[in-house]
């Protein structure tokens, strides 16, 4: 048996199951996908439209946060394996999701968008500088 680098993409490593790891992994995919669409949304409507280019500006610094992940991952698969990262993810982003919908509910979401009605009905007093 060869090992190199293919083996980590085409074989489980000894000892471990895949299934638990994968429906983790799809749990967490589906838990991002839904925050994103549902975050892209509300920020499309809550957020002025003169001040929108900012505020997605400021979500690209976000994404070093990437690197910061990959180099956590890095560590987490070199000191407990390659599943490591994987079912850390796996368990945080459900979780980080379900803490989430704590704050962001039907109930948060309607008083932000009433509030941004009401801010649009009224006279503009705010001013950019």
């Amino acid at each position: 048996m060869t090992v190199g680098p293919t083996w980590s993409l085409t074989r489980r490593p000894p000892g471990t199951s895949g299934r638990g790891t994968g429906c983790l992994l799809a749990l967490g995919g589906l838990c991002v996908v839904t925050f994103n669409v549902i975050f892209e949304s509300l920020r499309q409507q809550l957020i002025p439209d003169r001040l929108l280019g900012r505020v997605i500006s400021v979500r690209l610094l976000s994404y070093g946060a990437v690197a910061l992940g990959a180099l956590i991952g890095g560590l987490l698969a070199r000191s407990f394996g390659l599943p490591a990262p994987f079912l850390v993810a796996g368990v945080a982003i459900p979780v980080m999701t379900l803490l989430i919908l704590a704050l962001v509910n039907h109930r948060t979401v309607e008083q932000a968008l009433a509030e941004v009605e009401q801010d649009t009905v009224g006279p503009a007093t705010d001013t950019i500088e």
